[in-house]
Formats: structure tokens, C-alpha cells, sequence
């Protein structure tokens, strides 16, 4: 005669028959999807090399009110919005690479240093591109240290990435979280028909740590003109949240399960 135990072959959990309190734990998976609903696009701007800590801050500023404003004029929709986020403003001395990568110079000593990172949340989805073109256009080349110029401004384009809104997000979380518990329920009645619980009781549910959409994109279409490679889009098809929960029912010891 063999003990039956269980094993979950789907999500790789194993439920047990304890002796005086019977426990089985199964993970249930949940995936759901949705288009995406906003882009964000982040700049970074840096001011260095300059001699008092309010000459890098002004520096900095005009700068970043300028593309402030040059991002504002993206908001389509009235949760679109450009988050400015400063940054400390400190005295260091600043290095500088060759084009190696392997050999650095100082740039300056000890001298002022002041960020600011500023995002656009916008809905103009199909715009992105045109966004990066302007913004680069705004910081005219000026995108990285310049060995050649001390005290200076530059600014810093950060790939876009793509999100949903808070309400399409919770929305996705319970989806996925009804997937989870069907999911696991399926499991547990599986296992049930070979060998029944008895009283058996949901006692606990532990959530994934944390669940973040994350791009999908359908197989790359045909370059323009059918030259020759494929291209990718920036815009993801669909945002995916998957994710498991962790299920722990009780039941009441009986008589060992046996097969034969």
C-alpha cells in the first residue's frame, strides 16, 4: 500500500497530509492583459562644474522649465501630467572619459553639481516619437559631459516605457486574482477526487509580492518598402500582469488516503 501525497505538476507546489493537522498548499496562477493606456518619458537634467551651488541650481532651471513646458503641450487627457523631480545640488569634483571608456580626467574640482528629473505621463501614445524628436531638439546636442566646456547643461533622454492607469490596474489585479483562485480550486478539486478532504476550509491566501504589467509585443512586422529585416514597435501590443497566490487549505484528519 502506498500514502498518497499530493504534488501540483502545473505550478510546482507540492500539499502533504500532515498526521494531526492536515494542510494542503497550492499556487494558483492568474494572467490578464490590457492595452496600454500611457507613456512615460523621463529627461534627466544636469547642471556641473559651476562655482556657487545657486549658479548650478539657475543654470538647471532654465533648462528644465523649458522642457517642462515643451511636455506640457503632450497632455491629452486630464491624468496626463509632467512630474518634476529635483534632485540634490552638490559640490564635487567631476571626471571625464576618453572615448575608451578606460582612461579619466578631472573635468573640475570641487565645484558645484545640480539634477532635476522631470517625466511626462501622457496618452498620446502614438506621439511618442515625436516627443523624443522634440526634446532633442529643445537640448540642442547638448546630451551628455562635454570635455571641451567647465561649467555646463545638459540634459539626458531615457527610453520610454509604457503603463496603465491606477482604476485599469486594480482592475487587472482582481482579475488575476479570480484567475489564481479558479486556478488553484481546479487543483484542489483535482486532487480531492482521488482522495476526498474532509471539512476542508480556506485559511489563508498569500499574495505575489508585487505585480507589475509588463510589455507584449506580437511577432516583429515587415520593414517599410519589404527591405531586407523586421522592426520592432515601440508600443508594446499589451500590458501583461501575471501572477501567483499562494492557497492553504485545512481539513480534518482521517484515516490515512491509501491506493493501491
Amino acid at each position: 500500500m502506498k500514502v498518497f501525497t499530493i504534488f501540483s505538476l502545473l505550478i510546482f507546489a507540492a500539499g502533504a497530509f500532515a498526521a494531526e493537522s492536515g494542510k494542503v498548499e497550492i499556487f494558483g496562477k492568474g494572467e490578464v492583459s490590457a492595452k496600454p493606456e500611457q507613456a512615460a518619458i523621463t529627461v534627466s537634467v544636469v547642471s556641473l562644474c559651476y562655482d556657487h551651488a545657486r549658479d548650478a541650481q539657475s543654470a538647471n532651471a532654465v533648462l528644465a522649465d523649458k522642457l517642462v513646458k515643451l511636455r506640457q503641450t503632450y497632455q491629452r487627457a486630464p491624468e496626463d501630467k509632467v512630474i518634476a523631480t529635483g534632485g540634490q545640488t552638490a559640490r564635487q569634483t567631476e571626471y571625464i572619459y576618453d572615448a575608451g571608456g578606460t582612461n579619466r580626467k578631472v573635468l573640475c574640482e570641487r565645484k558645484w553639481r545640480a539634477t532635476n528629473s522631470l517625466t511626462l505621463k501622457t496618452s498620446a501614445l502614438k506621439e511618442v516619437s515625436d516627443i523624443q524628436d522634440a526634446v532633442l531638439t529643445a537640448i540642442d546636442g547638448a546630451e551628455e559631459t562635454r570635455p571641451d566646456v567647465v561649467a555646463q547643461t545638459y540634459a539626458q533622454l531615457g527610453q520610454p516605457y509604457f503603463t496603465l492607469l491606477p482604476a485599469t490596474t486594480k482592475k487587472l489585479r482582481a482579475d488575476a486574482q479570480k484567475q489564481a483562485y479558479a486556478d488553484a480550486k481546479s487543483q484542489f478539486d483535482n486532487f480531492a477526487s482521488v482522495c476526498p478532504f474532509r471539512n476542508p476550509q480556506l485559511v489563508s491566501v498569500t499574495p505575489p509580492a508585487s505585480i507589475n504589467p509588463m510589455p507584449r509585443y506580437a511577432a516583429p512586422a515587415a520593414s517599410e518598402g519589404g527591405v531586407g529585416g523586421t522592426a520592432t514597435p515601440i508600443l508594446p501590443d499589451e500590458l501583461v500582469v501575471s501572477a501567483q497566490w499562494r492557497f492553504v487549505w485545512q481539513y480534518q484528519p482521517s484515516a490515512a488516503c491509501v491506493i493501491d
